[in-house]
């Protein structure tokens, strides 16, 4: 709230929402189903084949019976309603619902805890069994719970483009390669079209105009200060002749 001026007694009016089309968010999913899939089983259970979905029911399912997690029950309750999405669909849509929620640590953290069904899922060398590299996960997680309130997602679950989306081919050693050009977007870019959309809301259309003109008299005061040496120089020579 102090980065962006925003009063505590204005949140509520106060809203900033990203969607689908927001490059670095879908660049955040993306990664996120990177990490499900590195070191993936393809296995065959009793009915039915190994997929990520499949691995969060059921590590879901799991959690749920040991402790209680309403927000996670309604959320897979959500995909599972959703129409028209495969398994891979209802994997990357329960990825934007888990933002929508703003609950991705905590359900990683949830899935993590769940080292028997990980096992019958994973590899060794996988992310989600190797307890180093899911305590790392879990610690940069943990930067989502210190967005601000007035931070919403908005990313939409009922879009069939989710069940076709190729964004990686696993390779022979089980590591998923990137199939897609990764696109993180501009950030800063982002941030600054954003405050210039919101300058004046926020009081600072004043601070950018200060600084445009502080900026435009010190490019003076350089081409003065560069134009006085090559007076000087041009003196120097007629003294020498």
């Amino acid at each position: 709230c102090t980065l962006f001026n925003v009063d505590d007694d204005d949140e509520d009016d106060f809203k900033i929402t990203l969607r689908e089309d927001c490059k670095p968010l879908t660049h955040f999913c993306q990664c996120m189903e990177r990490i499900l899939l590195f070191g993936f089983k393809k296995k065959f259970f009793q009915f039915r084949t190994s997929s990520l979905w499949s691995f969060i029911c059921d590590a879901s399912h799991r959690a749920l019976t040991l402790c209680e997690c309403d927000q996670l029950q309604t959320d897979l309750n959500l995909i599972h309603s959703v129409d028209g999405l495969n398994e891979d669909g209802k994997t990357r849509a329960f990825l934007r619902q888990s933002l929508r929620s703003k609950s991705v640590a905590l359900y990683f953290k949830l899935l993590l805890e769940q080292t028997d069904v990980i096992h019958d899922y994973y590899w060794e060398f996988g992310v989600m069994s190797s307890p180093t590299q899911a305590t790392a996960l879990l610690a940069q997680l943990d930067e989502l719970s210190y967005l601000p309130k007035f931070v919403e997602f908005q990313m939409l679950c009922a879009d069939k483009a989710l069940n076709i989306v190729q964004n990686f081919h696993t390779d022979e050693y089980g590591v998923p390669q990137w199939q897609v050009k990764r696109d993180e977007g501009d950030i800063s870019l982002m941030v600054d079209v954003w405050l210039l959309q919101n300058r004046e809301r926020l009081g600072i259309d004043l601070k950018i105009g200060h600084k445009k003109v502080k900026k435009e008299k010190k490019d003076k005061q350089k081409k003065k200060s560069k134009n006085k040496r090559k007076l000087n120089a041009l003196q120097s020579t007629d003294e020498l002749r």
